[in-house]
């Protein structure tokens, strides 16, 4: 009876032993397949120079362009590589459609009450209207920034990681006022 026992207790054992590691090395592909690739080439349109975009050991990126516009769509493209992600998450937070992508049935009803808070105070209307008040210099660096989306859904190895971007649900590309919603929903900015 014992003897019985202890082989089944070695065979539950080594079973577990087996699931954690099909399940490590699963999540070990499946997070090494979503980091961006860091090398390669990618041509862009609307650039007046060549912007070259460096990463040391850990990945930090360094942008080297010719202008300020160049260097701010190279800024957007390593934003894109690195959270691409959380900025469609942000950009649905702000435009009160996160409940598009995030099911209430699964997530619960706060998202539904955080997308009527956010349509209801015009969060997404202010930032487009904010943006005049820019200087013309802002705004262009800003539009700049922006431009990395097209660019990134022309290019399958690019920002995006896969074809068709990392994530999937993304709709439309990121504009100006996206980049300019966020400061009037975080609390701890003053104006």
């Amino acid at each position: 009876m014992g003897v019985r026992f202890g082989i089944g207790l070695a065979k539950v054992v080594a079973a577990l032993v087996l699931a954690l590691a099909v399940f490590l090395v699963g999540t070990y592909f499946q997070v090494r397949g979503a980091l961006p690739p860091y090398s390669g080439h990618v041509e862009a349109a609307g650039l007046k120079a060549p912007v070259e975009i460096l990463r040391d050991k850990n990945a930090v990126p360094h942008i080297v362009a010719g202008s300020i516009e160049d260097a701010a769509f190279g800024l957007g493209y390593v934003h894109a590589q690195d959270r691409f992600w959380q900025m469609e998450l942000l950009r649905r937070l702000g435009q009160g459609r996160l409940s598009e992508v995030l099911p209430p049935m699964l997530i619960g009803e706060g998202v539904l009450n955080s997308d009527r808070t956010m349509r209801g105070l015009g969060v997404y209307g202010h930032a487009t209207d904010s943006l005049s008040a820019l200087s013309s210099g802002t705004r262009a660096s800003s539009s700049a920034t922006s431009r990395w989306c097209s660019t990134s859904r022309k290019a399958p190895t690019a920002a995006a990681g896969k074809p068709g971007c990392r994530c999937c649900w993304s709709s439309g590309g990121f504009r100006s006022w996206d980049q300019a919603r966020r400061p009037r929903r975080s609390p701890w900015i003053r104006r």
